[in-house]
């Protein structure tokens, strides 16, 4: 009986997904672009792949989201297959570093985009 305690125990710890932060990259349509974007549940995950990517510290806390009824389809596709809240990208944009965050709240879509120079 305790062997099989164990087992369940395992199983049922290996079927719970602990998600920190996920890397994938993916084109872009939109954008003509291949991207890659850092995704994850924790906010404070993506202020820390900003962190490495940019060098900035950015605190996303208290940031005006705006609604993006116009998101790009594979990035949702993207963040619903990581079943991921927050989506991080950087991109040039002209002569400046992009950086665009996501932020999905059931199936309404929300950005929030600075420059980097």
């Amino acid at each position: 009986m305790k062997k099989l305690s164990i087992i369940v125990f395992l199983l049922i710890s290996f079927c719970i997904v602990v998600f920190a932060l996920t890397e994938e990259e993916i084109f872009v349509p939109e954008a003509n672009m291949l991207l890659k974007y850092s995704l994850s549940n924790d906010l404070k995950e993506i202020e820390n792949a900003i962190k490495v990517r940019t060098g900035i510290n950015v605190d996303l806390s208290e940031v005006g989201w705006e609604l993006s009824p116009s998101l790009s389809q594979s990035v949702k596709d993207l963040m619903k297959k990581h079943n991921a809240n927050y989506a991080m990208t950087t991109y040039v944009d002209g002569y400046f570093r992009a950086v665009s965050i996501t932020r999905r709240f059931g199936e309404q879509w929300f950005n929030f985009s600075f420059e980097d120079i």
